[in-house]
């Protein structure tokens, strides 16, 4: 009977200059892996959904209309949306920074450009949903003086600060009938209405919002720059309104003035027999004031392809977009330029009937 051994190969140790190099290598290895987690001050814009402005979103008409017979739509009036990460919507990491660099389609931009004083992201939405309702009035009010609709003056509620003594009461948009039983004339007026009472005196507001007269009672505040002097935390501005055509918006989770041209567009074309689009699907952005004058915006680039993933083949573009806007256009997206209202409506009717556009 024999009796079998097994063998221990000799391990030889390691050289101590190849233990540094291991160990160096395993550090640089967690390193490299925490610097693609940690955030970096940058925001990337990339291209967001599009919404028909003839449309629906979550389940509402984007633009519904009373007291005016409107009319079946047909194709799209498409507004764009730029998607936001970073700054106050949460921070980046270095990782999707650099892939951010790398997509054609996506702008990476150093936080302090967008937002030079630290913002909390309740102000900027709030700011946000201010602009949308803004734009909103103001291309209520572009769209019914292009259709020739009476238009009467009025003091609106333009914004509303979070944290002001006014949030949760007043409303951007809202119209104010009276304060303290006092119609205003103008947004001076309003303003002083409110500045002349002593800090802590409770104002009283007569609104009316979506076609409903509301009365709620605010207190003031010292002002954080003139402390003997009151205020609500609103701001107000002079504008026109309908005493007998009602537009409600029903587009949610969109904030900024961007989309005021393609909300007028909408309205025109639902309060209109013939169709805007002739059935294309037509996209477009752009700032709109109540006298029908199209501004420029942010993030055209994303809003180009944007609107050419979701099916347009033309996007109506504001004449200081264009630049910008044809740097990016993808192929086959035609870049129409616009600069106001009436231009828009006759490009719409160029496009529909087959005659040269404006270029950008």
């Amino acid at each position: 009977m024999s009796q079998q051994e097994s063998e221990n190969p000799e391990v030889t140790p390691l050289e101590p200059r190849t233990k540094s190099l291991i160990t160096s290598g395993i550090f640089l290895v967690i390193l490299v892996a925490l610097a693609a987690i940690l955030p970096v001050p940058y925001v990337i814009l990339r291209p967001g959904p599009t919404f028909n402005a003839l449309g629906n979103d979550a389940g509402k008409p984007v633009i519904q209309i009373s007291g005016a017979r409107s009319y079946p739509t047909t194709g799209g009036l498409n507004l764009t949306t730029v998607s936001e990460s970073g700054g106050p919507f949460g921070k980046v990491s270095l990782a999707e920074a650099f892939f951010g660099w790398l997509s054609p389609s996506a702008a990476v931009l150093p936080e302090r450009i967008l937002y030079p004083q630290q913002a909390k992201k309740a102000e900027v939405e709030s700011q946000n949903t201010s602009d949308l309702i803004d734009s909103q009035t103001q291309a209520t009010a572009a769209a019914l003086k292009y259709l020739n609709k009476p238009l009467v003056k009025a003091v609106l509620i333009s914004a509303v600060s979070p944290s002001g003594a006014s949030a949760g009461k007043l409303q951007p948009g809202d119209v104010v009938g009276a304060i303290d039983g006092v119609k205003p004339a103008n947004a001076s007026q309003a303003a002083r209405a409110v500045t002349s009472k002593p800090v802590g005196a409770v104002v009283k507001f007569t609104l009316t919002r979506d076609g409903k007269v509301i009365n709620e009672q605010v207190t003031t505040r010292a002002s954080t720059s003139k402390s003997k002097t009151s205020v609500v935390g609103i701001v107000v501005a002079n504008g026109f309104i309908s005493t007998e055509i009602s537009v409600r918006y029903g587009l949610e989770n969109v904030g900024g003035p961007s989309a005021g041209l393609m909300f007028s567009l909408g309205v025109i074309d639902k309060l209109t027999l013939s169709s805007l689009t002739g059935g294309k699907i037509i996209a477009g952005t752009g700032t709109i004031d109540s006298s029908g004058s199209v501004g420029p915006i942010g993030g055209v680039q994303q809003k180009v392809v944007a609107a050419k993933r979701d099916g347009a083949s033309y996007f109506l573009t504001p004449v200081k977009n264009c630049y910008d806007a044809s740097q990016a256009a993808p192929k086959g997206l035609t870049l129409v330029r616009v600069d106001s209202l009436t231009d828009a409506v006759a490009q719409l009717d160029n496009i529909v009937k087959g005659r040269p556009t404006q270029p950008c």
